[in-house]
């Protein structure tokens, strides 16, 4: 996809330091660490990394959706719009979630409540967030199933999910996260419960979408054809960090992260349903707050400095970020 002119976007988005500890029976972890990063208007931004690499935690956390009571959030800014999101009241985030902020989950059964109508949760956001009555409603919500290519969409809207199939109950799912018109979509990698038809059909679809009526939008994936396919930019995470930003031509072109090297690497993952969890070791454990390189283990670049000192993501390109320490003080040039 062609890259979007950053530098004269508006910024949606901004994140200064961002750390996540979640509370558990066995013991705090830290599922994001030090992520600092900003997103620009109408802009797609795909965030990949191997399964616990904490990008799921990242989005969730972006629209509140993380247990209160197990959640602790520190940042030096995060800030959507005019919106300072550590510091919201339940009722603040309320109007926020799902008219500002809209979100579509990997299982399209956890958004969709089986004793309801499509129409019913299809038009309740609606009805939630704006002071319109349920004819004009239902209209809007008819013509949003149009728009994600639902046939028949007067009689799907009486039906319940179970009558539809994954890829229609997904598209559905999209429509109802988008219906508000929400100033961002995050999209909780939402065609890996598809098979690989329909993955191509989801994909073209928000191609489709974000082409007719331009929003902002962050997916999760491990896909990275997805990636190549839709986003404008990359966010690589290992272990709760951001190890390296680009764009995708950059990504693809030139990584700089032997991380996101070996991510490259893995041709096999490339249009597959398989989850990145191929590379040999295993990542750090998140019990621990890491300032230095948590891929040092597993990288064959690795010297003693990897394991010492912090990391820092250093922009080397223009709008090409790597917090490789020994890629930075161009010690070496990987290759893939």
């Amino acid at each position: 996809m062609e890259t979007l002119s950053i530098l004269s976007q508006k910024t949606l988005l901004k994140i200064n330091n961002l750390n996540i500890r979640l509370q558990t029976r066995r013991g705090d972890i830290y599922p994001v660490q030090g992520i600092s990063c900003s997103l620009e208007e109408n802009e797609i931004v795909g965030i990949v990394g191997e399964s616990g690499s904490g990008k799921s935690v990242f989005a969730l956390s972006l629209a509140r959706l993380l247990p209160e009571k197990m959640l602790k959030i520190e940042a030096e800014k995060l800030q959507f719009l005019q919106y300072d999101l550590l510091n919201l009241s339940q009722k603040e985030w309320q109007k926020i979630r799902g008219l500002l902020i809209g979100y579509v989950f990997q299982d399209s059964l956890v958004s969709l409540n089986p004793h309801l109508t499509i129409g019913y949760q299809l038009i309740e956001p609606l009805r939630i967030h704006h002071n319109i009555s349920i004819e004009k409603a239902r209209q809007i919500g008819i013509d949003f199933l149009k728009l994600v290519q639902i046939p028949d969409p007067e009689l799907q809207m009486q039906r319940y999910p179970h009558h539809l199939s994954g890829g229609m109950r997904q598209r559905v799912a999209i429509a109802m996260a988008l219906i508000t018109k929400p100033k961002l979509l995050i999209a909780d990698e939402p065609t890996t419960a598809l098979d690989a038809t329909l993955q191509a059909q989801i994909l073209n679809l928000f191609k489709r979408l974000h082409k007719e009526k331009p929003f902002t939008m962050i997916i999760i994936t491990h896909d990275l054809s997805l990636v190549a396919g839709l986003c404008h930019r990359v966010w690589i995470m290992y272990a709760g960090k951001i190890v390296e930003k680009a764009t995708v031509s950059q990504l693809f072109q030139k990584p700089l992260h032997p991380y996101t090297q070996a991510l490259l690497s893995l041709k096999q993952n490339l249009g597959s349903r398989r989850r990145l969890e191929h590379l040999p070791g295993t990542p750090p454990d998140l019990r621990n707050y890491i300032e230095r390189c948590p891929f040092a283990e597993r990288c064959p670049y690795a010297v003693q400095e990897c394991y010492e000192q912090p990391i820092h993501l250093t922009e080397l390109e223009p709008q090409h970020f790597t917090a490789c320490r020994r890629i930075i003080h161009n010690d070496i040039q990987t290759k893939i």
